[in-house]
């Protein structure tokens, strides 16, 4: 299963040529450089740790998955995402939700993690990267099916379009035997209820 290209390109190994182009930037939009001549290493250092120069194939992620010794849903929630948009190269933050049922492996829950980071990790649409994470999960896995929901709050959105401050974007995708899928959707819109239920763990002020 591969990482589509418009994600997978290589990253330049260069800190020099991603400082040069930073410093264009920076100049291009009249910042006042001089004033702090390190603003195009922060530049650089910023978007190589946003933009992962590798990439790891679902299989490479999942290969140290363990035996099933259950058969029932897996949900991991809160996995905390970043994405940066296609369109603006804007940073949208945000979180993801993953429900699989397992076929003959289930994975680590880091792998999880590190499934969802790899689909995110790279310029891209919110609605493609949900569903090559629930891909990924069924091709590198093996799982039976996959679901898995993406929230973020895009600033290219609520900055142009002031009525859209604090909206945020949500997302599905899934993958796999079509009614295991719908189950499993199921059993992720219970996760994310009764996480809306919660209460608070603040302490009111007396």
């Amino acid at each position: 299963f591969p990482f589509p290209s418009y994600i997978s390109w290589p990253m330049t190994d260069s800190v020099d040529e991603l400082e040069a182009a930073a410093a264009a930037f920076v100049r291009a939009l009249g910042v006042p450089e001089l004033a702090d001549p390190e603003i195009p290493a922060r530049v650089a250092n910023l978007w190589r740790s946003l933009i992962r120069p590798q990439r790891q194939t679902p299989g490479e992620l999942f290969a140290g998955s363990a035996k099933a010794t259950q058969s029932e849903p897996i949900v991991v929630g809160e996995i905390g995402v970043h994405l940066v948009c296609p369109h603006h190269l804007t940073i949208a933050l945000g979180e993801a939700a993953v429900a699989y049922l397992p076929g003959e492996k289930i994975a680590g829950f880091g792998s999880l993690s590190s499934m969802v980071e790899e689909c995110c990790g790279r310029p891209a649409f919110q609605e493609d990267a949900t569903a090559e994470i629930a891909s990924g999960i069924v091709a590198g896995l093996g799982a039976i099916a996959a679901v898995v929901t993406l929230r973020a709050r895009h600033p290219c959105n609520s900055l142009k379009h002031p009525r859209a401050h604090g909206a945020e974007s949500v997302t599905w995708a899934s993958s796999g035997q079509s009614q295991a899928a719908s189950t499993l959707r199921e059993h992720l819109l219970g996760y994310l209820s009764s996480k809306q239920a919660r209460p608070s763990s603040v302490a009111s002020p007396k």
